[in-house]
């Protein structure tokens, strides 16, 4: 009876370890406390915004004064499958030459060097992964989304610009953002980018950057 009871002790207790090694880990990595990556983490594209240079005075992300003239600016971000609701930031070129990110983990911010979201080109969006204290930062859950979920986008003229998603791609941290910063094909777009993968806490970063490409919807 003591023999039987001991076997089924010893099964019990290796499959907790089983479950705990193997089937907990792909959710315990998603909802582990991390900070996020503090950049983006590309190569830049330079020569495609040769006025830009490098330097400290276009390395800052800050909310938008309210108050000024409208000019069509974007200031807020809305995905209700995701449930995204956030203020937009300008984001520029930090010192190392990469794009810079949001002031917190709440908000988003636009690359403010390229174009408006709604105008002919690749409008670019930023967002925080990861989570603090248990609560997710703003794009924690961007690899919900799926081709034809709808975004939007509030300007500081009261408009609502749609748009629809066209595909998700994944990047190596140091791949060429080129393709993500530009287009030439005459259309509106606008590419939502965030970190992906494990923190890798000697680097402090992410290996991957997950980008959201979308189109206007006339």
């Amino acid at each position: 009876m003591k023999s039987t009871l001991f076997l089924l002790a010893g099964l019990m207790l290796i499959g907790a370890g089983y479950y705990y090694f193997f089937l907990s880990q792909p959710e315990q990595d998603k909802t582990a406390d991390v900070v996020t990556d503090k950049l983006f983490g590309w190569r830049f594209p330079v020569a495609k915004f040769p006025s830009t240079g490098k330097g400290g005075s276009l390395a800052y992300s800050d909310v938008r004064e309210s108050g000024g003239t409208a000019q069509g600016l974007p200031v807020r971000l809305k995905i209700p499958v995701i449930r995204v609701d956030s203020a937009i930031e300008d984001a520029y070129i930090s010192d190392d030459g990469r794009m810079d990110v949001p002031a917190g983990s709440k908000n988003v911010a636009w690359f403010a060097l390229g174009p408006k979201p709604g105008k002919i080109g690749s409008a670019v969006i930023g967002g925080h992964y990861g989570m603090k204290n248990g609560v997710p930062f703003v794009f924690y859950r961007l690899d919900e989304l799926k081709k034809g979920n709808k975004i939007y986008i509030v300007d500081d003229k009261g408009r609502t610009l749609t748009f629809v998603v066209r595909s998700v791609k994944l990047f190596n941290r140091n791949d060429d953002a080129t393709t993500v910063f530009t287009s030439d094909d005459g259309l509106a777009h606008l590419n939502l980018i965030t970190c992906e993968g494990i923190w890798n806490r000697v680097n402090d970063t992410y290996p991957e950057r997950r980008v959201v490409l979308t189109d206007l919807v006339e």
